[in-house]
């Protein structure tokens, strides 16, 4: 009987495991939490690319419909999203075909580990730990784990291993404490940060679309890249700074650090997003 591991039960984690199952005789998910944790921009806009969809509802047929179900919202980009360009022209909106879901991080993860528990070969190991990595040969037979409510200790083996820890990843230090060379790491610092705000939309008050994008003047706020909003419940509105310098850049609903000043671009923000909605109502 083959058995794969996967470590890390989050969005990664419960893919791998649907690919997994379709190869191997026993599929066992082990994740610190008593569930997967939530992931630090969870609160701001998700959108569920148009590949991405494709590619899920090829591994997990019907999780498009389970997530409709689960509250997303079905948008038609080139037709329900109002696209404003720094020049001022506004793109026409038609329909070419092309459509996605917007719904929460935290429900994107939900419907798919609730399908995810319904293979029959899959099993999570919930509030365990892998602890190190054991080798016969040149292969990796086994690893150790803990459990993190007994402290119980156990080797399980294994015949495939795929880690989905991400910046948790202990793997390279696991390989490296058997003898292997650890690759050199080269990290690029993209200097890419979002913030987001809520706004209540007003009663009666129509949007006239699902989505608003703007690209804004660059003699107003020159490091600012794209100002999108989506009408689910409240409204979110994203800001996408080229630098981080824009941190806080709206209020105080995350902690990224500021270099700029904060009160002024806050009011400066607000003040943008009045003026766009009257150029998009208009």
């Amino acid at each position: 009987m083959t058995t794969a591991l996967v470590l890390g039960g989050g969005f990664c984690g419960l893919l791998t495991a649907t690919v997994l199952s379709k190869y191997f005789d026993v599929v066992k998910v082990i994740e610190r939490s008593a569930r997967h944790k939530s992931v630090p921009q969870q609160h701001h806009i998700h959108v569920l690319q148009v590949k991405g969809l494709q590619v899920i509802e090829q591994l997990i047929p019907g999780i498009q419909a389970e997530m409709l179900e689960a509250g997303a919202i079905k948008v038609r980009w080139t037709q329900d999203t109002t696209i404003l360009l720094s020049g001022g022209t506004i793109i026409p909106r038609i329909d070419v075909g092309i459509y996605s879901l917007a719904l929460s991080r935290h429900a994107l993860e939900a419907v798919i580990y609730k399908q995810v528990t319904q293979l029959a070969k899959v099993e999570f190991l919930f509030r365990s730990r892998v602890d190190y990595l054991q080798q016969e040969g040149s292969k990796i037979m086994a690893v150790q784990m803990t459990n993190l409510n007994s402290h119980e200790s156990q080797m399980l083996a294994c015949d495939f291993i795929a880690d989905c820890t991400g910046r948790q990843s202990k793997s390279l230090n696991w390989l490296q404490q058997l003898g292997y060379q650890k690759p050199q790491v080269t990290e690029i610092n993209a200097f890419l940060g979002y913030e987001s705000r809520f706004y209540r939309v007003a009663e009666g008050y129509d949007m006239g679309s699902l989505g608003i994008a703007v690209q804004p003047l660059s003699q107003v706020l020159p490091n600012l890249c794209q100002f999108r909003m989506l009408r689910i419940v409240l409204s979110i509105v994203s800001l996408f700074p080229r630098f981080m310098v824009f941190g806080r850049i709206i209020a105080l609903f995350t902690t990224i650090k500021c270099l700029s000043f904060p009160i002024i671009m806050s009011f400066l923000a607000m003040l943008y997003a009045i003026l766009i909605q009257c150029m998009v109502k208009a």
